[in-house]
């Protein structure tokens, strides 16, 4: 602290903060960009939006929050914004807001009163942009009046997921698990593959199949532990574990032998008396049929190691897959032989740093490593 400073004497050049200390003031502070958070100090105060005009943006320094609104069908009853949802239409006017039915949702209407849920499908299941302006707004009002119509539409989008591969899979999905519909299983299924690209999201349709018990969609699922997609693999077989048909445990053991490591992780992901039953038969015949691990010589221990680390540079996915939990076995075993320190100097014969750093993460969890 300047010798100023002391004497009480700051330079605020009109600021809140001294610029030759830490001693901030009450006045000059700014709070243009949050009302509660001073830019140049850090100080916080309570209480200082404005919510009055929109309860999710402050009309002084624009910062939002969400879930503030209190809606009373269309209308918030407190800043009185309006949202497209829960309008009561009196005609074509809604007589809580006075809004009228857009052009958009007059024709979806009336293909939802024709019935036309295959043309609300072919809409609503396209990618947003390839449409136009006005398609985009119909494509929204397409959505909701499937979504509005229930059971009635669920065998024309299913029908729509099913046969049109060049449509956004994930569009339709939507709709179909919504409708909650046990109708939606099969079609699902159906195009799991192509759904696994958006890991989050595809949870929601392997606990949906799960949650309805849908033994119809076991041999879809069987079907995909043979598929070309790693993740199809794993998510077949995590479906399948969650639903527990016993007849399902001879295609997830015949699976196993070729991609042991899909399969398992999919088990393991249900972690139900039925997948763990089922992981358990395979864990104890691959140990079985394969290499003894607490026999294997450092230089046997190598050889696996380098042809696991090759494919995965090779991008040779099939031999990869089929050694990744032999490469586990190898780490658990070098962590009973010497801990951390044997499984540091057997990684130190491996140059490239991209396979080395593969190796480390490979080996994350066993014993204390942390890859």
């Amino acid at each position: 602290m300047s010798f100023r400073c002391k004497l009480g004497l700051h330079d605020w050049q009109d600021s809140c903060r001294c610029t030759k200390c830490p001693q901030t003031r009450a006045e000059s502070h700014d709070w243009s960009a949050d009302c509660e958070r001073c830019s140049r100090c850090g100080q916080t105060r309570t209480g200082a939006h404005d919510w009055s005009a929109d309860c999710e943006r402050c009309s002084r320094c624009g910062q939002t929050r969400t879930g503030a609104h209190a809606w009373d069908r269309c209308r918030c009853t407190v800043c009185s914004k309006t949202r497209d949802t829960g309008h009561q239409w009196d005609g074509a006017v809604c007589s809580l807001c006075g809004r009228n039915k857009s052009a958009a949702q007059l024709w979806a209407e009336g293909l939802a009163q024709a019935g036309d849920w295959q043309g609300l499908a072919d809409l609503a299941g396209r990618y947003t942009y390839e449409l136009s302006e006005e398609d985009q707004e119909r494509q929204e009002f397409a959505r909701l009046a499937l979504l509005a119509a229930g059971e009635r539409a669920v065998d024309a989008v299913g029908e729509t997921l099913v046969q049109r591969k060049d449509l956004n899979a994930w569009n339709l999905a939507w709709i179909l698990l919504a409708s909650e519909s046990r109708r939606a299983v099969v079609p699902l299924v159906s195009r799991l593959a192509d759904l696994t690209a958006y890991i989050t999201d595809v949870k929601r349709v392997v606990e949906f199949i799960g949650t309805t018990h849908a033994v119809e969609a076991v041999p879809g699922l069987e079907a995909l532990l043979d598929h070309e997609n790693w993740s199809a693999r794993r998510t077949a077989a995590h479906t399948l574990g969650l639903l527990g048909v016993p007849a399902s445990a001879e295609a997830l053991l015949k699976a196993a032998e070729k991609y042991p490591s899909d399969v398992c992780g999919g088990l393991e992901d249900a972690n139900t008396q039925f997948s763990r039953s089922v992981f358990a038969s395979i864990e104890d015949k691959r140990k079985a049929t394969g290499p003894n691990i607490e026999a294997m010589s450092e230089a046997d221990m190598l050889k696996v190691l380098d042809r696991f680390l090759s494919a995965y540079l090779a991008d040779d996915l099939a031999t990869y897959r089929g050694l990744e939990l032999t490469v586990r076995d190898i780490g658990v075993e070098l962590d009973r032989r010497g801990g951390d320190a044997e499984m540091r100097r057997i990684l130190e014969h491996f140059s490239d740093p991209s396979a080395a750093r593969h190796l480390d993460r490979c080996w994350n969890g066993i014993g204390s490593w942390l890859g």
